[in-house]
């Protein structure tokens, strides 16, 4: 898979997670991407996902260990045990986590993720450099960061594909589920 096609990829991936509020989904842009694109900013919904997760959230990241790469070449169970690294790694450096799962729109691909809140009262820059020094650890390309109404990909070992803001968010009760 090229860079581009790489990055349409990651423009496509949903994130699934369940919290206080009920289930939530992320939802791309992608009826109306060419307007987003045009226009350089994403659709707005009317709560921001911190807002929805409390006022104390400051913002959201969303990391994996899955994939390194994005090379596609990891079995089950090495991505399973990257995760699990991970996991301890999140936990080593005391920072909250919840499953997440990042995936198609057709659910063909799709990747164990962790969905780490940030609260006001946290540095964020330096839990910015935490998050994205484990991704360099774990070989990703890019991670998500949600702040306000936008989820914007952050690129870690390309740059290629940082600063992409493609997605609004949405709960389940609003998709009718």
């Amino acid at each position: 898979m090229n860079k581009h096609e790489l990055l349409a990829a990651y423009l496509d991936t949903q994130f699934h997670f369940v919290l206080g509020g009920g289930p939530f989904v992320t939802v791309p842009v992608s009826v109306e991407q060419e307007t987003a694109d045009f226009l350089g900013y994403p659709r707005v919904i009317s709560d921001s996902l911190p807002a929805l997760l409390g006022n104390e959230v400051a913002q959201v990241w969303v990391i994996t260990a899955e994939n390194p790469k994005s090379a596609g070449s990891s079995t089950r169970e090495e991505n399973d045990h990257r995760n699990d690294e991970l996991r301890s790694a999140l936990e080593r450096h005391g920072l909250m986590w919840h499953a997440a799962r990042g995936q198609s729109p057709d659910g063909q691909h799709g990747e164990e993720s962790f969905f780490l809140p940030s609260l006001h009262t946290e540095n964020q820059t330096t839990l910015e450099m935490l998050v994205k020094r484990l991704a360099r650890q774990f070989e990703q390309n890019a991670i998500f960061r949600f702040i306000d109404f936008e989820q914007i990909l952050v690129g870690v070992l390309d740059p290629y594909f940082s600063g992409v803001r493609p997605y609004l968010i949405r709960t389940a009760s609003d998709l009718g589920n």
